[in-house]
C-alpha cells in the first residue's frame, strides 16, 4: 500500500512537468513571424558594419529583433524575423571616430562641434522616423538609404 502512495505521488509531482514540457513544444508559439532583409546605405554608399532594429508600433504586440549589417546587407529568417505589423526601424554603425578621445582634453575640444563623419544620426536609431509594415504573404524586403543629414 504505501509503494502505491508513492507511485501516485510521485505521478501527481510530474503531472505538472509534463503538461509545462507539452505545453512549451511547439516554436510556432506568440505572434507570426516573418522572414525580412534588404540593404542599407549611409552618405551614398553600402553600411559597411552596423545593425538593424525591428519594433513593435501602434497596433503591433511581440518581441523586437535585430540583425547585424555587413557591407550593407542584412537578413533574418522568418524563425528569428520580425513579427507581422507597424514596425520601427532603428539602424546603428559601428564607427571610427576621426579624432581621439583618449585623452580627456580632445573629448573636450569636440563637444559642440558636429558629429564625426560616418555616425549614424538619431532620428535613424534612438529617435528613429524609419518605419515599415511586414505581411504574412510577403514578400518583406525593405531598403534604407540614409542621406548624410536631415
Amino acid at each position: 500500500m504505501k509503494d502505491s502512495v508513492r507511485q501516485r505521488v510521485a505521478v501527481s509531482r510530474m503531472a505538472p512537468l509534463l503538461v509545462l514540457l507539452l505545453g512549451c513544444g511547439g516554436s510556432d508559439a506568440g505572434p507570426p513571424r516573418v522572414a525580412v532583409d534588404g540593404e542599407v546605405t549611409f552618405e551614398g554608399r553600402p553600411l559597411e558594419k552596423g545593425s538593424i532594429l525591428f519594433i513593435p508600433a501602434g497596433e503591433s504586440r511581440g518581441p523586437r529583433t535585430g540583425a547585424v549589417v555587413e557591407a550593407g546587407q542584412y537578413r533574418l529568417p522568418r524563425e528569428r524575423g520580425p513579427i507581422v505589423g507597424q514596425l520601427r526601424v532603428e539602424i546603428r554603425a559601428e564607427s571610427k571616430l576621426d579624432y581621439d578621445t583618449t585623452e580627456p582634453t580632445e573629448s573636450v575640444r569636440h563637444i559642440g562641434e558636429p558629429r564625426p563623419p560616418g555616425v549614424i544620426p538619431p532620428e535613424y536609431n534612438e529617435r528613429s522616423i524609419l518605419a515599415v509594415e511586414t505581411t504574412a504573404e510577403g514578400p518583406n524586403s525593405f531598403d534604407f538609404h540614409l542621406p548624410t543629414q536631415r
